[in-house]
């Protein structure tokens, strides 16, 4: 992270424990090994979609068993609100999600804290081709997942920068969102990436992106329930972020571009060129601001998706406390 958190938010029995795993470092590349305890993980998730493209990579490498890492069981979800959902129910413990879905949740009381970034962006707003400009849209249905989840947030922040009035939102899944453009019952769809890609594929032009009125959006996140934090070997949530790390340091490999957007095509389900696309409109990266977090706390605070102001401080783990470099 950039701006350095103002205090620890471990408490100091657990700050000592953690540190003293810092002095190790995990900067090199050199795999944990069969020599190096193995770790099971409790239950996992992810969403399903190029946003958790880290994940799917580095299993698919095989890359959480060279780091000891053993996933006994992780279920797959095609929203961020899915995934969060299923964090609050306790039946995960821990999770690449996006970070709005997170702060919902974090907000209702369910306890939990972010170890690191995935990505920024990964959304946009496509339409019918017959409409051109964001002028266009004024009296149009428009389609968009529930309240408070980033594309809707998008939706928010293209309507008070354009003035767009009498739009019709229908809420719906973003796989739906696709169909309802196909058969014309939607004029357009606010939607997650890989979702605005394949939309794109099937002749319906992305409007504006994520980029384009919300710089530094951030995306999807590392998150873990507290309890899960504190009572396990800290160990296991410095691999988790050195796999993250190395995951997303393949993704930003020109060399492996092609390869990785092959792999994600076939676990997605769409043709390899749509995932290239949908990954070329994220950025990678694992520093997440603290400004950025809590620009988006604030917005979503106003907007009264959130009851009570939170700090971003409050979720994020520093990544010196885990020993690693962010």
């Amino acid at each position: 992270m950039r701006k350095n958190l103002s205090k620890s938010i471990l408490s100091r029995r657990h700050f000592l424990k953690w540190s003293a795993y810092g002095v190790f470092g995990i900067c090199g590349s050199k795999a944990f090994g069969s020599s190096h305890k193995r770790i099971k993980i409790p239950k996992f998730a992810v969403e399903h979609n190029t946003h958790a493209a880290c994940f799917y990579i580095a299993k698919e490498k095989g890359w959480f068993e060279e780091e000891g890492i053993e996933l006994t069981y992780f279920e797959n979800h095609q929203t961020g609100w899915g995934v969060a959902a299923a964090l609050a129910r306790e039946d995960i413990k821990g999770a690449y999600l996006c970070l709005a879905p997170a702060l919902l949740i974090y907000n209702m009381g369910v306890s939990i804290k972010i170890l690191v970034a995935t990505h920024l962006h990964g959304y946009g707003i496509v339409v019918n081709p017959k409409i051109r400009t964001i002028d266009e849209l004024h009296g149009k249905a428009i389609g968009c997942m529930r309240e408070g989840l980033p594309p809707d947030l998008l939706f928010h922040r293209m309507k008070e920068k354009f003035g767009l009035k009498e739009i019709t939102l229908k809420r719906m899944d973003p796989s739906k969102q696709v169909i309802a453009l196909i058969s014309g019952s939607i004029d357009g769809a606010c939607l997650p990436e890989h979702y605005v890609s394949v939309a794109e594929s099937k002749g319906f032009p992305v409007l504006i992106k994520s980029q384009e009125i919300w710089p530094k959006m951030p995306g999807s996140v590392l998150a873990v329930r507290s309890e899960w934090l504190r009572s396990d070997d800290p160990e296991t949530f410095r691999r988790l972020y050195k796999i993250t790390q190395r995951a997303t340091k393949a993704l930003n490999d020109n060399m492996l571009k092609k390869e990785n957007a092959e792999i994600m095509g076939k676990i997605l389900g769409i043709p390899a060129p749509v995932a290239s696309r949908s990954m070329e409109r994220l950025e990678y990266q694992n520093d997440l601001e603290v400004g950025a977090v809590q620009q988006m706390i604030d917005y979503m605070t106003n907007l009264g998706y959130l009851k009570k102001r939170l700090r971003a401080e409050e979720l994020l783990i520093e990544p010196s406390t885990l020993g690693v470099i962010g």
